[in-house]
């Protein structure tokens, strides 16, 4: 396996992650489902005190906290690890936080990754009518319980369960030996925002941005918005109809706009050589969470002609002139015909994480995704964050000439535009 397939685990208190790749403490690799290489996260600047003591979700909140106060985030508890679920449940009632309450995992590792694989639980409670029994409420199952004492173990429980991820084997399995015994936990009101959405900034592009917008009121499949904006204009909706069920108009445009002006003012107070996934809440806005994305990588050169039009995908990921070659992949469960990196087609919205098994010979290093409104839930920004190259397509058509699998083509992508020919035949497919 060559070095940049490998990825640093836990990072430890040098200057810089470098030095510690230098030093080779306590830097474990390992081949599993990683989300990012070594050679992306080498020299990573955060704030490491914060992060060390209290996690990745958590560290970068308190430096926002501490650095750009103006932005609005809910009040949270952090436990220390070491610390006895109890005493850190203590903690969080002397602090105030009332129901119902978030529990969610902060780890170091969820830097640059992992979103979707710790538990978060949203936990709400009250006394039954008898005044002693107690509803235990966990993401909307009800369970009715006997008296408080038996509600404490059940919440120190669900914190154990947390805060020791290996136990509930919710990790890929060729991860769990590389994982710490204990991670920190964050318990925080639950946010009383209309609405959730992700955020990422362009990597190649400094003048775009992509958001998908869910109602907090209903399933994520009965409404969601995707819109591109560019802050010399305004919001612009991607995506085929049926998946922006919520109308733009019913958005506070002025609130969105805030949130993403959050993007860049972090990036500074970070590593403003990265790009960024910002989870946030609107009416009223709110920061949720902070996650490294992407290097900032700027193409040095253009395309002699522009292509245009509603059916062009957003690109994401540069080659070099030359480009690069790939085998394409429509099922991920067949052997594949070359050595080539893989480029796989695929529907957002049906399967795609197939690609994604602990069992695959290989991952792709390219996408080509369809009916792409409704992107960024936490596999599609897992998918982005580590491939080389995706085109996200608005409708559920693609290319029409990526149409045989096993054939391979020749990518050349600018980040903004993108030419693909067949190898074979040397025809442009559009």
């Amino acid at each position: 396996m060559s070095a940049n397939q490998f990825i640093l685990y836990y990072f430890i208190e040098f200057s810089n992650i470098s030095e510690c790749l230098g030093r080779n403490l306590f830097c474990y690799v390992f081949s599993g489902k990683i989300p990012l290489t070594m050679s992306q996260i080498e020299g990573l600047r955060y704030p490491q005190k914060l992060v060390h003591k209290y996690g990745a979700k958590a560290g970068l909140l308190m430096q926002v906290a501490r650095c750009l106060p103006e932005i609005p985030q809910m009040p949270m508890v952090v436990s220390e690890i070491g610390e006895q679920p109890g005493d850190f449940l203590a903690r969080v009632d002397k602090d105030g936080i009332p129901w119902p309450r978030i529990f969610r995992s902060s780890a170091t590792v969820e830097l640059c990754g992992y979103e979707g694989i710790f538990t978060t639980c949203v936990v709400d409670t009250f006394k039954g009518q008898d005044g002693i029994a107690r509803y235990f409420n966990v993401d909307g199952n009800y369970k009715l319980l006997k008296d408080d004492k038996e509600f404490n173990q059940r919440l120190e429980d669900l914190v154990r369960g947390i805060a020791h991820p290996q136990d509930e084997r919710s990790l890929p399995e060729a991860d769990r030996d590389y994982f710490p015994s204990e991670i920190n936990v964050i318990t925080a009101p639950l946010a009383p925002c209309k609405y959730t959405g992700t955020l990422i900034k362009h990597p190649n592009r400094p003048d775009l941005y992509l958001t998908t917008i869910a109602d907090s009121n209903k399933s994520k499949k009965e409404g969601k918005l995707t819109l591109q904006y560019n802050p010399r204009g305004r919001f612009y909706i991607f995506g085929s109809i049926y998946r922006n069920i919520i109308r733009l108009d019913d958005v506070p445009e002025d609130e969105l706009k805030t949130v993403t002006g959050w993007h860049d003012a972090i990036a500074k107070i970070l590593d403003p050589r990265w790009v960024y996934v910002i989870e946030y809440g609107l009416m009223p806005a709110t920061l949720f969470q902070v996650h490294y994305f992407k290097p900032i990588h700027r193409p040095d050169f253009r395309f002699d002609c522009r292509q245009v039009g509603p059916s062009m995908p957003i690109v994401i990921g540069v080659t070099d002139k030359k480009g690069q070659d790939f085998e394409v992949v429509f099922e991920f469960t067949r052997q594949f015909e070359t050595d080539l990196p893989v480029l796989y087609v695929c529907d957002l919205h049906n399967g795609f994480w197939d690609c994604f098994r602990e069992d695959t010979e290989k991952e792709p290093q390219g996408y080509v995704f369809t009916d792409g409104g409704g992107i960024l839930a936490h596999r599609d920004v897992k998918a982005l964050r580590k491939s080389k190259l995706a085109l996200i397509y608005p409708d559920g058509i693609g290319p029409r000439g990526l149409n045989r699998e096993g054939m391979v083509v020749n990518v050349v992508s600018n980040g903004r535009e993108v030419r693909i020919k067949d190898k074979v035949t040397g025809e442009e497919i559009s």
